[in-house]
């Protein structure tokens, strides 16, 4: 577990969120397609922990973009709040440490 006590609690924070949001959509609507996404976002937060910085920049990008989208309507309110808290939790000043501020091995290979 090293991955994970090298992280930041913003980083581990973001992790237990987009996890474990799917996972209480599938059980709450019914909707457990929804559950597929478990795993992909596991796969993807392991990657993130480790520092993969190319990752991290997708991630804010898309999650800059998601919410701008989102403002035009169309979905529940608490899908947008979830949105802006995990795209403020990648871009808490903790978390750019994790990717900025040391030496980045898998950026190094």
């Amino acid at each position: 577990m090293e991955v994970w006590s090298g992280a930041p609690t913003a980083l581990k924070a973001y992790a237990v969120l987009t996890v474990l949001w799917p996972a209480a959509s599938a059980v709450g609507t019914g909707q457990f397609y929804h559950l597929a996404f478990v795993p992909l976002n596991a796969l993807i937060n392991y990657f993130l922990l480790k520092g993969v910085r190319w990752l991290w920049w997708f991630l804010v990008a898309g999650g800059a973009l998601g919410v701008l989208s989102d403002l035009t309507g169309g979905i529940a309110w608490y899908y947008q709040v979830g949105f802006v808290v995990t795209l403020a939790l990648l871009l808490l000043p903790e978390t750019r440490r994790h990717f900025f501020g040391r030496k980045n091995a898998a950026m190094a290979a």
